[in-house]
């Protein structure tokens, strides 16, 4: 049942947008790291963001959400995910779900490519990124064009040290 309540709310949402690529950089104030989110968000309310937290960094599929309890969330087991960069299919692994915040939850990838691999292709695109979830059977996508990314994503390296 809370699967099946997970997998409609996500299948009454349009997938597929126009979106632009964000920056923002902030200070950890107990350490000398910085905070930083990259993101696509559809007018639908979903995308793709990129979050790195100290020396972390990760990569998640984001859906406008207020209604799905935590424990509904935490019930669901690990669901493959996908991107695609200009048409060719990058292995992100399995994700699992999270609230993200009040009006968020997040699939976050947990194993297959790293998240530093991943946002170093995304850089490189020319046209489209992709990313997809499957849920018993169900696949979601958003598809955000490629403009903006290439600055966005330097903006997140520098930003938050990401480089060598």
């Amino acid at each position: 049942m809370k699967l099946k309540l997970i997998t409609g709310v996500l299948a009454m949402l349009p997938m597929c947008a126009s979106a632009d690529w964000q920056t923002t950089i902030s200070e950890d104030a107990f350490s000398s790291l910085k905070n930083g989110t990259m993101a696509a968000i559809t007018p639908q309310g979903n995308g793709i963001v990129f979050d790195c937290k100290g020396a972390g960094l990760s990569v998640a599929y984001l859906e406008a959400d207020s209604t799905t309890s935590d424990k509904a969330l935490s019930s669901v087991d690990y669901v493959p995910m996908m991107v695609k960069v200009d048409g060719k299919p990058l292995d992100i692994g399995e994700g699992v779900f999270s609230r993200r915040n009040d009006n968020y939850i997040v699939v976050e990838a947990v194993g297959g490519m790293s998240a530093y691999d991943a946002l170093y292709k995304i850089r490189d695109a020319k046209k489209t990124i992709t990313l997809s979830v499957k849920i018993k059977g169900h696949v979601f996508t958003v598809s955000v064009p490629a403009a903006n990314v290439k600055k966005a994503t330097s903006q997140l390296i520098a930003g938050c040290k990401l480089e060598g």
